[in-house]
């Protein structure tokens, strides 16, 4: 009886909300949001702009009290309600992997969201407080939960909606979000795993009410999300050999200077992941760059395309665009930060309501006119959310910064989804061309493009199109696969990378292994990972501890539970900031595991290619090892600290000016704007002017300290005044243009003396002086030495100071 009245409500509440809107037309966006009741957020506002991450829900289902053994994974949509004294109870699960978010990040806030997809009610009042619990337990999986086997929460929500009063506290077709911040917080510094469960706060009241949401697999852009604010980063404080300000920064000695940064951000615990550095001829960007470094790679997907087209950058209104890549395309693995797509205009293109997703795909056959089925069951990667993309188009390319959260494999098709409501910018064509590369796109425009299923254009078309990576590809040429040791139920082994293939230094935060598998995930119980920049060279020891090579190893990740984050056949271990690897030496990495539950995963390796592995397949903890010479897929993502750098270019040229730019990189791999610094190359000479060389008291007594004064001034400033006196040298100390000495004689006697003074030009000049000090009673005599002597002074000093490199 009680199944039967859940599955009459369930079918007249789907009957009802698809009378209201066909799947696929709806007019509603995901929401912009403020966060203005956050103190903390409104703070992060007053010190910097924010950022947005989304995270799409990874699991969601439902169960139902009145049939407890029942999954409902294939049902259609989520539901949370109840009917009157308790007959039926619905709740909602939902699962959100946050293993991509670093631990640096201090997330501002956390919202869920979820989109109402239709409501049924009966009995008066229909609507009623709906609260967000939160789940330690992850355990649970879409496909399988039921009432009975569904973990334990919180008995407290974390959130709850309970306005405005009914009927209008939830709406169809409306996204509603629960303050989910606290939540994410333990989530990310835990097992980063979250787990909320939506439920009717009080389910014993005598009503009838049942709302329903979109589920992951109805509806992708439809699913809910989190969305995660957090601040971004600034480069500030440039400077050139120290200086920022004028007159120095005007006359700059130096021709290869060193040039510093600062990074801040209003997240305390954040970190600079990396940096861009230009330097152009002049007071501005113009031209190209006489020197640059950075921390990513640039590398070019395709550059044979000469036609244009007005889509996607051209057209009024809503765009849905996808695009795929062919992997005979990609020559490069790795973190993607970045995307070109080259234009034919310098312009300045807004685009409202930016969703940017990536996906690696197993098929090479043409994109289909169905969104959704290009996606091939897997679910895309949302590299960015922007409610309002600005980006000034130079030298032809509009580049799209991405946060750092997909992978790219170039042993799968890659799929690059663009949608946006409107361009209220400049419109831009965009370079193509419909020769055979094996390169195709599906698209949709106007009204209701933005969530539409179906394309209106499916052509042969191929892009001029540039990826910048974040990562260090160390390894990508596995032409085989191994069950080692990812398929293993227990595993130690060792991997070790020559040096020479590695070629990069820093701190290691993320380490990634190629695998076969493009959606396969897996814990691993009390995992250990160790990292040791081993001087053990060639192939490895049957003991693993001698493979150290005396060096301790660092423990980098220790977890009893731990879930690595498959992202497009690359496996990424998020590590402890916590090991520096200087490249001095060849890199080792050790992972054991206990014990192993979900999928097993191939491994991409090949025999030999500059690498070398030990295992243990039987004993986790054991001590000895086989080994042989094999290359595992790997790519490192790296940590560059680093605030200050040496010009790299040509040397600069006397009497010129130059523009000097930076921008950093935090831990999500969003960029700050460029802070730049217009300085002047301008090596020129001159000695400080000096007088008023004074030594008092006077007269001088044995046993009385003697102070002897010196005005000394150049108008770029002065390095350094030392007094020379008995075979040793003295710094003078300065207050303002006065640099005085004082000392106590020893003995009685003539005192002579020399001044050293150094200008900002690392130009010197002397002056010389004498006294007498006496016993007590007498005048004393001061002497001056000039002229040719001094002359004579100044040469010898200049040929010993002109030996040091400042």
């Amino acid at each position: 009886m009680q199944r039967e009245g859940l599955l009459t409500v369930f079918a007249v509440a789907l009957f009802v909300s698809s009378a209201l809107a066909p799947v696929g037309t709806l007019s509603y966006l995901p929401p912009r949001t403020t966060w203005a009741e956050s103190s903390s957020v409104q703070a992060a506002l007053s010190n910097g702009e924010t950022e947005q991450l989304t995270v799409t829900v990874s699991d969601d289902s439902c169960v139902a009290d009145s049939v407890p053994d029942t999954n409902f994974n294939t049902f259609g949509s989520l539901f949370v309600g109840m009917e009157p004294y308790e007959t039926i109870i619905g709740r909602s699960w939902l699962k959100f992997n946050l293993s991509h978010v670093p631990d640096t990040v201090r997330i501002l806030s956390a919202e869920m969201f979820v989109q109402v997809y239709a409501e049924y009610e009966s009995y008066g009042v229909a609507d009623r407080p709906i609260g967000s619990y939160y789940s330690a337990n992850d355990t649970w999986k879409e496909s399988t939960i039921t009432w009975n086997t569904a973990p334990t929460f919180s008995s407290s929500p974390s959130y709850v909606i309970s306005s405005p009063p009914s009927p209008n506290m939830f709406v169809p077709f409306y996204w509603y979000s629960w303050d989910v911040t606290a939540d994410v917080r333990t989530t990310i510094a835990g097992d980063k795993i979250l787990t909320e469960v939506l439920k009717v706060v009080n389910e014993s009241e005598f009503v009838s009410c049942f709302k329903y949401f979109y589920d992951r697999e109805s509806l992708y852009f439809n699913a809910s999300y989190l969305a995660l604010t957090y601040t971004t980063p600034v480069a500030s404080s440039l400077a050139v050999d120290g200086y920022s300000t004028v007159p120095h920064i005007d006359y700059i000695m130096d021709s290869a200077p060193d040039l510093s940064w600062q990074f801040s951000d209003s997240d305390s615990g954040d970190i600079q992941k990396g940096y861009d550095l230009d330097v152009y001829e002049g007071t501005s960007t113009t031209g190209i760059p006489i020197w640059q470094t950075n921390t990513t790679e640039l590398v070019t997907i395709y550059s044979g395309a000469a036609s244009a087209n007005a889509r996607p950058f051209a057209t009024s209104g809503e765009m849905r665009y996808q695009m795929k890549i062919p992997k005979s395309m990609l020559s490069r693995t790795g973190v993607v930060d970045k995307l070109y797509i080259q234009v034919t205009d310098s312009a300045t293109v807004v685009l409202q309501d930016l969703s940017v997703a990536m996906l690696s795909v197993s098929s090479s056959a043409d994109l289909g006119s169905t969104f959704a089925s290009n996606y091939e069951g897997l679910t895309p990667v949302q590299v960015l959310y922007s409610e309002e993309y600005s980006v000034t188009i130079t030298d032809s390319w509009l580049v799209i910064d991405v946060q750092n959260t997909f992978v790219l494999s170039n042993r799968s098709n890659l799929l690059i989804e663009l949608r946006f409501m409107d361009n209220i910018g400049d419109f831009v064509n965009t370079f193509y061309t419909t020769a055979s590369t094996g390169a195709s796109v599906a698209y949709t425009y106007g009204a209701g493009a933005y969530t539409s299923t179906t394309a209106g254009v499916n052509a042969t078309r191929t892009h001029n199109i540039k990826i910048e990576f974040a990562s260090t590809e160390v390894f990508a040429a596995g032409i085989g696969a191994n069950s080692y040791p990812f398929n293993w139920a227990t595993a130690k082994m060792q991997f070790k990378y020559n040096k020479s293939i590695i070629n990069t230094e820093g701190y290691i935060d993320r380490i990634l292994f190629g695998v076969n598998e493009l959606d396969a995930s897996a814990t691993l119980y009390n995992l250990t990972m160790l990292l040791v920049e081993t001087p053990v060279e060639g192939i490895l020891y049957p003991t693993f501890s001698a493979n150290y090579g005396g060096v301790t190893p660092t423990v980098v990740l220790q977890e009893t539970e731990y879930r690595p984050t498959n992202l497009g056949q690359w496996l990424v271990f998020d590590v402890a900031n916590s090991f520096y690897y200087s490249n001095s030496h060849d890199l080792l990495i050790e992972i054991s595991f206990d014990s192993r539950a979900g999928d097993g995963m191939l491994a991409r390796y090949k025999a030999n290619g500059g690498g070398y592995r030990s295992w243990n397949m039987t004993d986790s903890h054991g001590a000895t090892c086989s080994r042989d010479a094999a290359t595992y897929e790997l790519n490192l993502d790296m940590i560059h600290s680093e605030q200050q750098l040496m010009y790299g270019g040509s040397p600069l040229v006397n009497g010129t000016t130059y523009y000097f730019q930076a921008k950093v990189c935090d831990s999500t791999g969003v960029w700050s704007s460029f802070s730049s610094l217009v300085f002047r190359y301008q090596a020129i000479h001159g000695v400080p002017t000096w007088g008023n060389l004074t030594v008092t008291p006077s007269p001088v007594v044995l046993g009385q300290p003697v102070t002897v004064s010196i005005d000394v001034e150049y108008f770029l400033g002065v390095n350094n005044v030392l007094i020379e006196y008995g075979g040793s040298n003295y710094s003078m100390l300065a207050l303002g243009v006065v640099y005085s000495h004082t000392w106590t004689p020893s003995a009685a006697g003539v005192v002579n003396f020399t001044i050293y003074m150094e200008s900002f030009t690392r130009d010197w000049d002397t002056a010389s002086g004498s006294f007498e000090v006496q016993q007590g009673g007498f005048d004393m005599t001061l002497l001056i030495v000039g002229g040719v002597a001094a002359a004579a002074v100044v040469v010898v000093v200049l040929l010993l100071y002109s030996r040091r490199k400042k």
